[in-house]
C-alpha cells in the first residue's frame, strides 16, 4: 500500500523554526522508509 502525507501551513509561517523542524523530520523519515523498501526488494 502506498500513502501520501502532506503538511500544509500558511505562507506567513513558512519560516517558523518549529514548522521547518517538522518538515525536516518528515523528509528524513520518508528517506529512511525509502531505504528500507529498497533493501527489502534486493
Amino acid at each position: 500500500m502506498r500513502q501520501q502525507i502532506a503538511i500544509v501551513f500558511p505562507r506567513n509561517r513558512e519560516h517558523d523554526p518549529n514548522l521547518l523542524a517538522l518538515v525536516a523530520e518528515g523528509r528524513m523519515f520518508a528517506l529512511s522508509l525509502q531505504e528500507k523498501v529498497q533493501r527489502a526488494s534486493r
